[in-house]
């Protein structure tokens, strides 16, 4: 994840600053207890629970032992998508870039 000195988010792809985070995935759960996972639209507002997919993770962790917040955007100039992963995982926090498999996004008409 790149950051401009002006606190621009570059696209981890062609690092251009056209980028655009709608989608927010959060895998809430206890240490090594069950998933409940969460999706929130944030250009509709809607928010929907017990999600069939796992959000976004990132390579290093997985899925951690704990919950897992993902910002999930697309780049404008390169079309491609991507999510910051901030994963709770043995009392620390681990922030990576997810660029592979990304679950489906709800589209901002819902």
């Amino acid at each position: 994840m790149t950051i401009t000195d002006d606190g621009l988010l570059l696209c981890p792809h062609c690092e251009t600053t056209d980028t655009h985070v709608e989608h927010v995935f959060v895998s809430a759960r206890q240490e090594d207890q069950q998933i409940n996972e969460i999706t929130v639209n944030a250009v509709s507002g809607q928010v929907r629970t017990h999600e069939a997919h796992v959000a976004p993770k990132g390579s290093g962790v997985g899925i951690g032992r704990r919950q897992r917040i993902a910002l999930a955007g697309f780049c404008e100039q390169c079309g491609r998508r991507f999510a910051l992963v901030f994963t709770q995982h043995k009392g620390v926090t681990l922030v990576e870039v997810a660029e592979g498999e990304l679950p489906d996004w709800p589209s901002e008409e819902e």
